[in-house]
């Protein structure tokens, strides 16, 4: 049985740690542009994972996109 991933340890790694940076970032403008307009805001976080080549190891490509009000 593999051992769970630390999600904190896993975002902070992500791009030398920008993509932890980012979400924060998007997290709290989101969070404010939904209490402006009063309408709901959208963070998707897409991991795209695919094994490299016939080894026990993944890459994990991610992408942050987001809506506002």
């Amino acid at each position: 049985m593999t051992r769970p991933t630390d999600i904190s340890e896993f975002i902070n790694d992500c791009n030398a740690g920008t993509l932890e940076q980012a979400m924060s970032k998007i997290l709290s403008e989101a969070a404010m542009s939904t209490v402006t307009h009063g309408k709901a805001s959208k963070v998707v976080l897409t991991l795209d994972i695919a094994q490299i080549a016939k080894s026990q190891q993944v890459q994990v490509a991610h992408k942050l996109t987001y809506k506002m009000p």
